[in-house]
């Protein structure tokens, strides 16, 4: 018979606290009493919600109210909610905005504590001085995060999108991120996202000190719109001279950045399809475009935003108290916890603007030596090249001399990612010789053009150059344009 999680989770509870229970009994500790176990519970902005249990009503808080918490309590931060949860000399958490939180176990007299995140940022400290702990956060329904020495500082975050990811990132400390039997151990500056399948991530290195006033800023929402990946994501650069573009697809400018193998980067976006990524060697340096082929990310890149503009469906968090948990990936394992309260919209983007590809030319058929100009529109694409050379505008044009018959290609990256190309013939004749005629060793020969009416003087022409006259009645004055093969002479000079 399959359970209801929540039946599951008040089972695993009643099987915790008889561990408990049974602990105390075999090995009783004086001085503290279960009330030791209650920890506080401070608002910093609203909206921020206390239930007694997940199911029960829910108790709204305002700004600088505080309640006290126990085990099998809940704490939800709405959209821009920030919030404190203190265990004095043992633990003290900083919950985010849109985090969902279950307090599963906690007891500081055993420096022990057990949490299910179900969703959002969670920043947790672990206070003491090289002291044995034992602190454990179920996170989505994959992960799990254990950390067994204080002292400890770890932020916890759960991303939705196309690949749901829990992503740890150590400011103190250290922490084991495990998924079944699989585990990464991440030291202090360490960074990395793992999702319900598909291969461990590398682990990428991230100033401490950045990292820690960068949650600061985040949790106190002074950087609105801000999202945990902009800071975490970090990709190294595996192919070798890796080249900054100006535009996914596009060509390479001169004086361009070229990356070595093996240099880290922060991540700022992705293309539609993915195929592309926006990276800056620096916090707020220029950057450019990468192929996500010539990086090895710590986390997945399809959860990045679309940075170039080009629409998609997004999932995005309605404005309610209790925040959107992450979505199941199908086919995946029912989550541990289900939603509490709202679920993701999903909108779709607006309708893709039909793209325009024109190349045109002046002429095209052209005598050796002549020149053209060429002539395009592009419209509604990423980014477009003439001949492999990256173009800028929707209109533009160019002189062009070939000296051969030659084939111009203009080729668009268009906003779903695929590519569309136009090409354009230009026919190139040889030039038409006007070199003197070569004069003869003897004297030159009159040759008198027949006809069938006799002229009383034919034409003298060079020997080079002579011509069959018209059959009509009056010799003509201009040859024809097709030359014929030289007569027979018909006088003897």
């Amino acid at each position: 018979m399959k359970l209801h999680p929540h039946w599951r989770r008040a089972l695993l509870l009643v099987a915790l606290v008889s561990a408990l229970s049974a602990c105390r009994k075999s090995a009783p500790i004086d001085g503290p009493t279960p009330n030791a176990n209650k920890g506080k519970l401070t608002v910093l902005l609203p909206p921020v919600e206390h239930r007694v249990l997940e199911l029960a009503e829910g108790q709204t808080l305002g700004k600088g109210d505080s309640v006290d918490i126990l085990p099998g309590n809940m704490v939800v931060t709405g959209e821009g909610g920030h919030a404190d949860l203190t265990w004095p000399e043992f633990m003290a958490l900083d919950l985010a905005t849109g985090t969902d939180l279950l307090v599963s176990v906690a007891q500081p007299s055993r420096s022990q504590a057990s949490f299910d995140q179900a969703a959002g940022t969670v920043r947790y400290r672990l206070v003491g001085d090289d002291t044995a702990a034992l602190f454990t956060v179920q996170a989505a329904a994959w992960a799990v995060i254990e950390v067994a020495k204080a002292p400890a500082d770890i932020i916890v975050s759960l991303m939705p999108g196309p690949e749901p990811a829990v992503w740890v990132a150590v400011v103190k400390g250290s922490a084991d991120l495990r998924r079944g039997a699989e585990k990464l151990r991440l030291k202090g500056g360490q960074v990395a996202a793992i999702t319900e399948q598909g291969a461990l991530p590398p682990l990428m290195e991230v100033d401490r000190e950045a990292l820690s006033d960068w949650y600061d800023d985040y949790a106190g929402g002074k950087d609105p719109g801000a999202q945990p990946a902009d800071f975490l994501f970090r990709c190294a650069v595996r192919g070798e001279g890796a080249q900054l573009r100006p535009a996914p697809g596009g060509i390479p400018v001169d004086g361009a950045m070229t990356l070595d193998v093996g240099a880290v980067v922060q991540v700022a976006g992705r293309s539609a399809d993915g195929a592309w990524v926006f990276v800056r060697a620096e916090e707020g340096e220029a950057g450019g475009w990468l192929e996500a082929t010539d990086l090895n990310c710590n986390g997945p890149v399809a959860n990045l935003a679309v940075d170039d503009g080009a629409p998609e469906v997004t999932a995005t968090l309605p404005a309610a108290s209790t925040p959107t948990r992450l979505a199941a990936v199908t086919g995946s394992p029912t989550p541990r916890r289900t939603p509490t309260a709202a679920t993701a919209t999903v909108t779709a983007s607006p309708t893709l603007t039909a793209a325009v590809i024109s190349l045109s030319a002046d002429k095209t058929d052209l005598t050796a030596g002549e020149c053209t100009t060429l002539r395009w529109t592009v419209k509604g694409v990423r980014s477009y090249s003439l001949n492999g050379v990256g173009k800028a505008g929707d209109e533009g044009s160019e002189k062009v001399c070939p000296q051969q018959n030659t084939t111009y290609k203009l080729t668009a990256i268009l906003l779903d990612g695929s590519e569309s190309s136009q090409d354009l013939r230009i026919k190139v004749r040889a030039a038409l010789s006007t070199a003197a005629p070569t004069a003869s060793a003897g004297p030159p020969t009159t040759v008198a053009a027949t006809a069938t009416a006799k002229p009383t003087a034919g034409p003298t022409v060079p020997p080079t150059a002579i011509s069959l006259p018209t059959e009509s009645p009056a010799p003509t004055d201009k040859p024809t344009d097709v030359p014929t093969p030289e007569p027979q002479p018909s006088a003897t000079p």
